[in-house]
């Protein structure tokens, strides 16, 4: 089987070249549309923030996987990789950021009450799991 690391390099490389394709969509629409002044999405900034991710630790297991990494999403907030071996194939069943209020945490600023955000998880998940 794939080692989790190199399963996730594939993937960064996957979705930045994803984000440069965006980007030569976007730009003719983003002139047609938008004020020169305004910018919704930059496509350049999304490709070097995917490019730039790096691994920072793993924890697996014959069948799934936790990797935190830091870069995509800004490089003040770290992102957690769940994963889960299918027919010995890795696929990622979610990906949460950490809580950009209590920076992982999962408490307020008394130390005592659970985040506000993340409700006392550090994390949270970005998008949604399906079926649930």
């Amino acid at each position: 089987m794939q080692r989790v690391e190199d399963f996730l390099l594939e993937y960064f490389r996957a979705r930045t070249e994803m984000n440069r394709s965006l980007g030569v969509l976007y730009r003719p629409l983003a002139a047609r549309f938008l004020a020169p002044n305004y910018a919704s999405f930059d496509p350049e900034k999304s490709a070097a923030e995917s490019e730039a991710e790096a691994i920072l630790s793993v924890q697996a297991s014959d069948a799934t996987a936790e990797v935190i990494t830091r870069g995509w999403l800004g490089a003040d907030h770290r992102v957690r990789y769940s994963l889960s071996s299918v027919a010995d194939v890795w696929q990622i069943s979610a990906i949460e950021i950490e809580c950009g209020v209590c920076h992982g945490s999962g408490k307020q600023k008394d130390q005592e009450s659970d985040c506000c955000i993340c409700k006392g998880k550090g994390w949270t998940l970005i998008g949604k799991k399906k079926g649930t």
